[in-house]
């Protein structure tokens, strides 16, 4: 097997046993499961320091192995959905229900 990287930055799995007829031989990688520091800063686009302070606190999902933090890339992805906002904005208050 050969890992190619394009340009962009985008990982395949090439396997030098496949005919040349059918096409397949290429494959994207599937994104690691456990993610260091860097890798889940980067998937959540926040600093370092951040997530440091977040996971030193415990309100970021992480596993703690010895020295190193690492996490789960769909549970960090499912705790991100908390924050989700639908963007409607407050909703205005009708007469009879604001404070006098």
């Amino acid at each position: 097997m050969a890992k190619i990287t394009s340009a962009g930055g985008i990982e395949a799995v090439m396997n030098e046993n496949t005919s040349g007829n059918s096409g397949h031989g290429v494959r994207p990688e599937s994104p690691p499961l456990w993610l260091t520091v860097e890798e889940a800063a980067a998937l959540l686009r926040v600093r370092v320091s951040w997530l440091y302070e977040r996971t030193r606190t415990n309100e970021v999902p992480h596993l703690k192995i010895g020295k190193y933090l690492r996490f789960d890339r769909h549970e960090l992805l499912a705790w991100t959905q908390q924050f989700r906002r639908d963007g409607g904005g407050r909703t205005a208050l009708r007469p009879k229900d604001r404070a006098r």
